[in-house]
C-alpha cells in the first residue's frame, strides 16, 4: 500500500511541476463576446484581438537584445496587420497610440477574487500557481462594424518594464 501511495506522490509532483512550468508565461484574453484566450511561453507576447468578431489569440517570440522601439514595432504590426517599422512609429501619427498603450500596462497579481475587476479575476483563474503575474496592456482599434474594441497584449514583466520606460 505504501508503495502505491508514494508512485501516486511522485506521478502527483511531476505532473503538477510539469503544469506549473507551462503556465509561467503570459496570458490574455478576449472579452465577452466572443471570449478566448491563449497562453504562451515566459519569453513571448501574448496577443487577443476580437476586431474581426472572433477571439484572435496568438503567440509572438520576444529577445532581451531589442530597444523599446523595436518591440512596439513587433506589437503594433501584429495589432494592426502590416509591418510597422520603429523609424514610422517616429511618425507624429503613431504618438497618440503609443502612450496609451504604454499607459495601459497594469500588472495583475494572484490574490483572492474579492475585489478585483473582471478582467483580473478572469487573469487569476488562469493562473495556476502562486505569485503568477501579468503585465496587459490596451490597444484600441476599430472592428469590422466600426466600434472601438480592446486588443489585449500581455508581456513578460522584463518587456513590461522597456515599454514602460521613456524612450
Amino acid at each position: 500500500m505504501k508503495s502505491t501511495a508514494s508512485k501516486l506522490l511522485v506521478g502527483l509532483f511531476i505532473v503538477f511541476g510539469s503544469t506549473t512550468s507551462l503556465f509561467s508565461g503570459q496570458s490574455c484574453h478576449c472579452p465577452m463576446p466572443p471570449g478566448g484566450s491563449v497562453s504562451c511561453g515566459k519569453d513571448q507576447i501574448a496577443i487577443c484581438d476580437p476586431s474581426d468578431g472572433k477571439c484572435a489569440c496568438s503567440c509572438t517570440d520576444v529577445n532581451r537584445d531589442s530597444g523599446k522601439k523595436q518591440y512596439l514595432s513587433v506589437i503594433f504590426s501584429k495589432i494592426l496587420g502590416s509591418n510597422i517599422t520603429p523609424t514610422q512609429l517616429n511618425s507624429p501619427e503613431y504618438n497618440e497610440q503609443i502612450n496609451s498603450f504604454v499607459a495601459s500596462g497594469h500588472e495583475y497579481t494572484e490574490q483572492p477574487l474579492g475585489g478585483q475587476s473582471e478582467k483580473a479575476a478572469q487573469a487569476t483563474r488562469d493562473c495556476s500557481f502562486e505569485g503568477c503575474r501579468y503585465v496587459t496592456f490596451v490597444f484600441h482599434k476599430k472592428d469590422l462594424s466600426g466600434k472601438e474594441v480592446e486588443v489585449n497584449v500581455s508581456a513578460p514583466e522584463w518587456l513590461a518594464s522597456v515599454l514602460k520606460n521613456p524612450l
